[in-house]
């Protein structure tokens, strides 16, 4: 899995790369609780170049917005593609995650703060 940030006006976006699955989420946990540690609570996962996930990675995306949430910000994530998307529907998990068509959305629903 590749892991790349970028940040603007205090969302940090966070793009995928590869799978995120029970031998990738290890890295991801470690890279997310980096940024959590150093209050970065605006975060954007970006999923679209993220063409499997598990219930292992599922549940590392659950464990990083009750984290944030728990610190008073939020996760969105973007770009889901349809398979990924299927995914979080079938699992209900579309109505725990804001859900964005892109990190551009992402970002103007957080708003200025």
């Amino acid at each position: 899995m590749e892991f790349f940030l970028r940040r603007q006006n205090g969302v940090t976006v966070v793009a995928l790369k590869g799978m995120l699955d029970a031998s990738t989420v290890p890295i991801f946990k470690k890279e997310m609780a980096v940024l959590i540690r150093d209050r970065t609570l605006r975060l954007v996962v970006d999923l679209k170049d993220v063409g499997f996930i598990d219930s292992t990675g599922l549940g590392a995306l659950i464990s990083v917005l009750r984290q944030v949430h728990q610190e008073g910000g939020d996760v969105k994530l973007a770009c889901l593609q349809e398979r990924i998307r299927a995914v979080f529907e079938l699992t209900r998990l579309d109505k725990v995650f804001d859900i964005c068509t892109d990190p551009e959305e992402a970002k103007r629903r957080f708003g200025s703060k």
